[in-house]
């Protein structure tokens, strides 16, 4: 069993829950990308949550309870519009975008990178490398809320225009 579904995150045994909540989304006029926006946020923080779980996690092989995760997430997004191919690329390109970043952040935090001190000695390594090092200096670094924000919303925008770009089949 997959340690995210130890570890009591989004998915564990609870379909009704997410059937529940995408529909609740629905009610609220929230699109498809609102909502699997939200659950990315949501995996992200319960990853957080427990350390190397996205090293622990990567590479296993699903159980029960993250099949029927990705099933009842799968079938909204073809109620979207989506076929099945589409939505199970979609999903498992945001889901490598999540463990990655998590393994990140994880990274950083043990490497002691997230100290201003260390990051500040980090951004005069990187002087040979003005483009990278103003990047850095802009924006704290690789692993921010706003480049996870960032990241989240490139890809559903990619899933969205080849949603647009397809006839409706289902």
């Amino acid at each position: 069993m997959a340690l995210q579904e130890q570890a009591g995150t989004p998915g564990r045994d609870d379909r009704g829950d997410l059937r529940a909540g995408a529909a609740a989304a629905a009610r609220r006029g929230e699109s498809w990308e609102e909502w699997l926006a939200e659950w990315c946020r949501g995996q992200r923080r319960a990853f957080k949550s427990h350390r190397d779980t996205a090293r622990l996690t990567a590479g296993t092989h699903p159980g029960t309870a993250t099949l029927q995760t990705v099933e009842t997430i799968l079938e909204s997004l073809q109620r979207a519009g989506f076929t099945r191919t589409d939505a199970m690329w979609g999903l498992g390109t945001l889901a490598s975008f999540l463990g990655g970043f998590v393994l990140e952040e994880q990274a950083d935090q043990e490497r002691g990178t997230k100290d201003p001190a260390l990051f500040e000695e980090a951004l005069e390594s990187l002087a040979p490398y003005p483009n990278v090092r103003a990047v850095m200096a802009e924006t704290g670094g690789p692993q921010t809320d706003a480049s996870f924000e960032y990241g989240i919303a490139l890809i559903l925008s990619g899933m969205r225009a080849r949603l647009e770009a397809k006839p409706d089949v289902r």
